[in-house]
């Protein structure tokens, strides 16, 4: 209930409505003062999230900590683990599960097993609780995936008693323990608080960031940016990274 509450406050539609309410209600009590200072915040709030110019920088300094991930020299007969992040799916019996997968997931996914293929033998791990009693779990279905796509049975293994971040690296930790050779396989923008929820847990990892959604295009953009919802998206992105990151909203 609490972490709802927390999560509706970290939506800037949700904080948008409510300043609109708020003017609202002040103009309809002829509150002039209030009225004017919550319409000007609103507005200004508005701008802020809706244009791309702050919500890009945020994203940039989440996204730019850490490079994508290229073969790294590991210790000799020492085992990798490749761990999968979840990101949502929809457990569709009609679909593959490829299909079941959510776009994020399947990125992420994707890149787990790219890295896979640079050390043959190592484990890929997925996770995720299922959605709702009786159905497969997202690990179940992610693992499915990778089996359609050419990933070996025993190359495979699923936690799926995973709700977050948090309980992904306490399954981990208390699956595997501490001292191993682990990739995490995220978005960009959340692996910084990736590493930090994994190192309060008692592990170090070797990041893997995926996803990235700034990219540099040779095309040359307008530097008049109009309100739009994209960048809405990604004010909401940077906001839940941002204040996770500083109390561990997982």
């Amino acid at each position: 209930m609490i972490k709802s509450i927390a999560y509706f406050f970290l939506d800037p539609f949700y904080l948008l409505f409510i300043g609109i309410a708020l003017a609202l209600l002040f103009y309809l009590l002829r509150k002039k003062v209030w009225f004017k200072i919550t319409a000007y915040t609103t507005l200004a709030w508005f701008l802020v999230i809706s244009t791309s110019y702050l919500p890009n920088i945020a994203l940039q300094y989440l996204e730019s900590k850490h490079p994508v991930f290229n073969k790294w020299v590991h210790p000799a007969d020492s085992p990798i683990y490749i761990y999968v992040l979840g990101a949502g799916y929809t457990p569709d019996r009609n679909l593959n599960p490829s299909n079941q997968l959510n776009e994020n997931a399947l990125v992420r996914l994707v890149e787990g097993l790219r890295i896979q293929k640079f050390y043959p033998g190592s484990k890929l791990v997925l996770s995720a609780v299922p959605i709702l009693p009786g159905y497969t779990s997202q690990a179940e279905t992610a693992a499915n995936a990778a089996l359609e796509l050419g990933v070996s049975p025993s190359d495979t293994i699923m936690l799926e008693t995973a709700k977050n971040t948090r309980d992904e690296a306490a399954s981990f930790l208390h699956r595997f323990g501490a001292e191993q050779n682990l990739l995490v396989v995220t978005h960009a923008y959340h692996i910084p608080r990736v590493i930090k929820t994994f190192n309060q847990a008692g592990l170090t990892i070797i990041p893997a960031p995926t996803g990235f959604i700034l990219k540099n295009s040779p095309k040359k953009k307008s530097p008049i940016q109009f309100p739009n919802i994209y960048s809405i998206e990604i004010t909401k992105i940077v906001m839940k990274e941002y204040i996770g990151s500083w109390i561990l909203f997982n």
